[in-house]
């Protein structure tokens, strides 16, 4: 590949992988103009095209197949080599976009995978009429979808004025539903972000500083040498790794530390325990919804990874934690000290 075409093709890759994730049902026009063009200087670029989007209609999310759909059906409308391209992998795109296949249905969600199973059976339907005579692959198709699973076309060739604007109403309804769930999601992250990495590292610093003191105290429970090591070693966890899908869960260990709660470490210990219960049961559920609802409606790449991030330094927080067990000696001091008043009062009553 030479090399100006190995730039254009970076460019396609890029545009195709930016309207795909963009979570909007209504694609950029202007990225759209911009990828015809690339096509129409060379049948590589083309190639290079149909390639990525044959890899997008495989995702298994329907909003992705939905737009790697809409720009299939824009490059076979344009493109003569696109359109013979696309006539040979006839079959896979019925797979994959019209979802007849009861054993492989079309992903979810599913108001995406409708929308994509009705777009694409309109253009199939149009290029049956159109291109139908010059590629078998389409007219076979076609006939496929109508005798055997028993696709009305009739009703799509139909539809009134009226049902039409209601289809165009539906979707600007639905991607505007996206957009401001996008932009809520980024406006409660941006407000609440530093707030709740506050809490962890809160958590943190007082899980260390327990562990820390514990671990050099005459009263701290005895704990084996490989337990003490493995300890320190998570305490020294570096929390600015970048975070994956497979780190995003909460490890639980064997190994703990008892905590003997005293006068002179009850705040500690308080904070730990107020800041533990509320990652677990406010913080790390609001990132996890966040998380969903990014991928809901595909949400851009940066945040996606500040969401990843922030649950990764609650999780590593709450890992700490959970290596201690709390003793409250003062309690048991103050229910033995009130346990001996009442035997002497008990003597008392004797004498």
């Amino acid at each position: 590949m030479a090399a100006m075409d190995l730039n254009a093709h970076r460019q396609i890759c890029t545009l195709i992988d930016d309207l795909v994730h963009s979570g909007e049902v209504i694609l950029e026009e202007a990225k759209v103009k911009k990828l015809k063009t690339l096509c129409r200087q060379s049948n590589a670029n083309v190639k290079s095209a149909f390639d990525q989007l044959q890899l997008q209609l495989a995702e298994d999310h329907a909003q992705i197949r939905l737009a790697a759909t809409q720009l299939i059906i824009v490059l076979v409308d344009r493109s003569v080599h696109f359109r013979q391209l696309q006539a040979k992998e006839f079959q896979k795109f019925i797979d994959l976009a019209v979802g007849h296949v009861d054993a492989d249905p079309l992903p979810p969600p599913k108001k995406y995978a409708g929308l994509m199973r009705e777009s694409a059976l309109r253009a199939l339907h149009r290029w049956q009429a159109k291109f139908g005579s010059q590629h078998k692959q389409i007219k076979l198709g076609y006939e496929f979808l109508r005798r055997k699973c028993r696709v009305n076309f009739a009703d799509l060739e139909a539809e009134t004025e009226a049902e039409a604007m209601a289809r165009r109403q539906q979707t600007q309804q639905l991607a505007t539903e996206l957009s401001t769930t996008k932009a809520r999601l980024i406006a409660e992250l941006d407000e609440s972000e530093a707030t709740i990495m506050a809490a962890a590292t809160q958590l943190q610093s007082a899980v260390t500083l327990l562990i820390d003191s514990e671990l050099g105290s005459s009263l701290a429970t005895p704990t084996p040498t490989d337990d003490v090591s493995k300890l320190q070693q998570l305490l020294s966890t570096d929390t600015s790794t970048a975070p994956t899908p497979a780190t995003s869960t909460v490890t639980h260990h064997d190994q703990h530390l008892t905590i003997v709660t005293t006068s002179d470490n009850t705040v500690l210990v308080d904070t730990a325990i107020e800041q533990g219960k509320t990652l677990a049961t406010r913080h790390i559920p609001c990132v996890q919804a966040w998380l969903a609802d990014a991928a809901r409606v595909g949400a851009a790449s940066s945040i996606v990874r500040r969401l990843l991030t922030l649950q990764q330094h609650l999780q590593q927080a709450l890992d700490k934690f959970d290596l201690l067990h709390f003793s409250d000696v003062t309690r048991l001091s103050r229910q033995a000290s009130s346990l001996q008043d009442d035997d002497d009062n008990d003597d008392d009553d004797d004498d």
